[in-house]
């Protein structure tokens, strides 16, 4: 339960957000929708886990 204290598992929870909006957007076939909420998500991973092991 100490993963709930770290405040990645927001980041975390908030990527997973991100990629279900881009699944959303692609099924619906606005593809640039989708490539701005995939880019979000990636931005996100690479501020989230930047400098980590």
């Amino acid at each position: 339960m100490r993963w709930l204290l770290d405040p990645r598992a927001f980041n975390v929870a908030i990527i997973l957000m991100f990629l279900a909006a881009a699944l959303r957007w692609a099924y619906a076939r606005n593809w640039p929708q989708a490539s701005y909420w995939l880019a979000a998500a990636a931005l996100n991973i690479s501020i989230t886990f930047m400098g980590t092991k």
